[in-house]
């Protein structure tokens, strides 16, 4: 609303027209296609799509706060998705009915509602983050190696966006005689203003088109297009930033496929040396491949369309998902067998890196475990340690993330019970409001304390077992319970 007054006043226009001018930009932030004066404009700037997504993956995870249930989860799902489709519906209404009067139509209403739920529905799941996706598959007693797979594609499209921008940015360097031609065009300050700012807007659009030439595919621009083996010239709209397309063959272009093996490599030997342990290399391998090739789609969805009477534009589609899969699985799949190869114990695991200050190895014990029945804490964007015992011979280095029976809560000094996880099993609602899995650990908690954590809940079947004498930790001053017991389950004996 704030947006479209600013323009108003600007351009000298009445109020009448700030209904319409608000559906356009509610269509243009959700992806959606706005037609002017009998032009469809199909290619909208993805720097605000960017940046509202990003906020709206912080509200998620704020809303998820400590402790999330499976019910919850569902609630907010579908509030995070239904609640853009009424405002998109309603903007729809808002166009239909302005068209009538000004020159604006509004888009195919199944397209403009289908694309609303895909972009929210990308970032909620974005939002619940990968603490939450772990503790939800290991509550159904799957394997968690999609949520690493997830993360090192994810790593992986960042860094060749970034490769992107950057090539984007060198090439405005080059062709700055076409970026001056680009402004001649404007009239007066608030004209170069308006461009500068357009550019801007349109920037990551730019970026996602060079990560896909690095790659190997192709940005097309109407009849213009650019790659790595050959160019096409053509006529382009009077856009300064659109000065860093080619208009000649790149000189020694295939040289530039280093870039994103360079990226592969590094992300893939970053994403292993960070854990001691890594579950079902291969299916990491290929399932990083398949969540590449899915998010180089949605990118590059996002970043062409229809543009007027251009045409179409934007990174090829069908080839760019599938150059992201390649570049990612290859140098995975090496990397991970070699690892196996080499006799690394791989396994689950996630090394928390919260600023520097929690070593990997520190974040979870040998036999910590996430429990079904625990809390999530959905406030980091890293994950807590979860480690899995391995079989440190396992030639192959494959074996399943199956966790134990047990699981240790937070180590607040207040709350040191430990639950079982058969007992939280029936209380499980029916419905699916089961509480969501997670473990986290306090970072001064020792590593002897999480190994005795799985004993805490098999000691009153026992009750001839006891603490480990030759253990300091076992009678520490804060391992009592309010009730007299310590951290064994049996009471205190003096």
């Amino acid at each position: 609303m704030a947006i479209a007054i600013a323009v108003i006043i600007g351009i000298g226009g009445t109020f009448a027209v700030v209904p319409a001018m608000v559906g356009s930009f509610w269509m243009l932030a959700n992806l959606a296609p706005v037609s002017f004066s009998g032009a469809e404009l199909g290619v909208a700037p993805m720097l605000p799509v960017a940046l509202i997504a990003l906020f709206h993956i912080r509200r998620v995870r704020s809303a998820c706060g400590t402790q999330i249930t499976v019910r919850n989860i569902r609630v907010f799902a579908a509030l995070s998705i239904l609640v853009p489709v009424l405002l998109t519906a309603l903007a729809w209404l808002v166009l239909w009915d302005a068209s009538k009067v000004y020159d604006v139509a509004p888009p195919n209403i199944l397209l403009a509602l289908g694309v609303t739920v895909v972009l929210h529905a990308v970032i909620f799941i974005a939002g619940l983050g990968p603490k939450v996706w772990r503790a939800l598959l290991l509550r159904r007693g799957m394997p968690t190696w999609p949520v690493e797979a997830a993360r090192l594609a994810g790593r992986f499209v960042r860094w060749m966006l970034l490769a992107g921008l950057v090539a984007v940015v060198l090439q405005l360097l080059l062709n700055m005689g076409a970026v001056g031609d680009a402004y001649s065009i404007a009239p007066d300050l608030a004209g170069r203003l308006g461009l500068t700012l357009l550019s801007i807007l349109y920037l990551p659009n730019l970026a996602a088109g060079g990560a896909a030439v690095l790659l190997g595919s192709e940005m097309s621009l109407g009849d213009a297009s650019a790659s790595l083996f050959a160019v096409t010239n053509a006529n382009l709209p009077p856009l300064p930033v659109l000065a860093a397309m080619p208009h000649s063959a790149l000189p020694f272009g295939e040289v530039l496929l280093v870039v994103p093996v360079g990226i592969a490599v590094f992300t893939v030997y970053r994403f292993i040396t960070a854990r001691t342990f890594v579950e079902a290399p291969v299916f990491t391998a290929l399932g990083a491949g398949a969540f590449a090739a899915v998010l180089g789609l949605l990118v590059s969805w996002a970043a062409g369309g229809t543009l007027g009477y251009y045409g179409s534009t934007g990174p090829l589609p069908w080839l760019t998902p599938l150059l992201y899969l390649c570049w990612i699985v290859v140098p995975s799949a090496v990397v991970f067998f070699w690892a196996g190869r080499a006799g690394q114990k791989v396994t689950e695991t996630m090394a928390e890196e919260e600023k520097g200050d929690l070593d990997p190895e520190d974040s979870a014990g040998p036999g910590a475990s996430a429990d079904p029945a625990e809390t999530v804490d959905a406030d980091s964007t890293e994950d807590a340690g979860d480690t899995d015992d391995a079989d440190a011979d396992d030639a192959e280095g494959a074996v399943g993330a199956a966790g134990p029976d047990t699981a240790v809560e937070d180590a607040d000094p207040d709350d040191t019970d430990v639950e079982d996880t058969d007992t939280a099993s029936d209380t499980d609602d029916p419905d699916g409001a089961d509480t969501a899995a997670a473990t986290e650990l306090d970072e001064t908690e020792s590593e002897d304390d999480a190994e005795d954590a799985p004993e805490e809940t098999e000691a009153t079947d026992d009750p001839a077992e006891g603490p480990d004498p030759a253990d300091p930790t076992a009678h520490g001053a804060g391992d009592e319970d309010d009730d007299g017991t310590d951290g064994t389950g049996e009471e205190s004996r003096k």
